[in-house]
């Protein structure tokens, strides 16, 4: 009886780390909540697993006021043998258990969404089902946000290839940058749009706080696996990711149209600190990053003509707490940072071999 009290209060709060949208930082869905509460916990399951295979059940959360018809959440599972279910209230009660989808990696990372046959507005329960865990089962969850299969996986596409840079060559020296092949990526799923960049958007992933260069790759493939996967996205939303130790991944070309801010990615490059820097996690933004950030950003602004006044946080052009209080309460002195000289050298790229699709961090649960 303690240990399902336990459960549900700690559910409770997982429940209500509202997605600011972010999942890795959009505001494509609506944030889930409980008791009006925003907040990220770990949930552990009991020490046996109760007979009717249901490891927790919790809800109903507060009504999400705004139509959806998926729910996607993402976090850490170090054990498999977890699913996931939820069901809906409708106007004629609350609705059949709906099965989720699930895709968990080596390194403990996972994803799940659930599609739900109609759209609703209202209160929304989910609960784990035991499908083989072994001994005690232990999940942390990031975030989870309410969409509209229609809005979360729009997006422009097309065939058209970047555009040539601009002639002559740029004041700034471009910072070093890991690219696709170096780290593995995926190919988009479609054609890619071509734009003229002209401002940018800082964001961060709000998952881990990576700093070793395979620890890096391992969760840009995450993430790249769930927006193309998870959100049906056509690839990686951002352009340029940043690790702990200011190492700069190419997402996205720059030349191309984003997914990162809902209805304002053409023209507008994002970058993303890998990392979740807002409460409950508060991760530090370290030097590193702030020098990467204030390179990169020099380099853009000489490379295409933008403005520094351009850089945005996400939370200025959407309903979304990105790139969180720690990071957005610092855009000020980094934006004035980027008219000022000696913005220091280069940092050293570590070389990486592509990582075969098949290889380590190939999913082992789900489909």
């Amino acid at each position: 009886m303690m240990v399902n009290m336990r459960l549900k209060v700690v559910w409770a709060a997982i429940l209500a780390a509202g997605l600011s949208a972010t999942a890795f930082a959009q505001d494509y869905g609506a944030p889930v909540r409980v008791g009006g509460r925003t907040a990220a916990r770990k949930y552990f399951s009991p020490n046996r697993v109760p007979s009717n295979g249901i490891l927790f059940e919790i809800g109903p959360t507060d009504p999400v006021g705004a139509s959806f018809d998926q729910i996607l959440f993402q976090g850490e599972m170090p054990a498999a043998g977890v699913g996931f279910e939820a069901s809906v209230e409708t106007a004629a009660g609350w609705s059949a258990w709906t099965p989720g989808t699930v895709k968990r990696f080596p390194n403990g990372r996972f994803w799940g969404r659930v599609d739900f046959p109609a759209a609703s507005s209202g209160r929304i329960k989910v609960r784990a089902l035991d499908q083989g865990v072994r001994g005690r089962a232990e999940i942390e969850l990031y975030s989870i946000e309410a969409a509209l299969r229609s809005v979360s996986a729009a997006e422009e596409t097309g065939g058209a290839q970047p555009p040539a840079p601009p002639e002559g060559e740029p004041v700034a020296d471009k910072p070093a940058v890991i690219g696709r092949a170096e780290w593995g990526a995926k190919p988009p799923r479609n054609g890619w749009d071509a734009h003229t960049p002209y401002r940018f958007t800082q964001h961060h992933t709000e998952g881990r706080q990576t700093r070793s260069l395979a620890e890096s790759i391992q969760e840009l493939k995450v993430i790249q696996d769930f927006h193309q996967n998870g959100r049906r996205w056509n690839d990686i939303g951002y352009h340029f990711l940043i690790d702990a130790d200011g190492r700069i991944f190419q997402g996205r070309p720059e030349g191309v149209i984003g997914a990162h801010v809902r209805n304002q990615n053409s023209g507008n490059i994002g970058i993303s600190l890998m990392g979740s820097y807002h409460p409950p996690k508060n991760h530090t933004l370290t030097a590193a990053e702030k020098q990467s950030i204030k390179r990169l950003a020099k380099w853009l602004m000489s490379r295409y003509g933008i403005k520094a006044s351009t850089y945005k946080g996400h939370r200025d052009l959407g309903s979304t707490d990105c790139p969180g209080d720690i990071v957005y309460g610092q855009l000020g002195e980094l934006r004035d940072s980027f008219t000022a000289p000696g913005i220091g050298a280069d940092l050293k790229v570590e070389r990486f071999e592509p990582t075969d699709p098949k290889g380590p961090l190939a999913p082992v649960d789900g489909s």
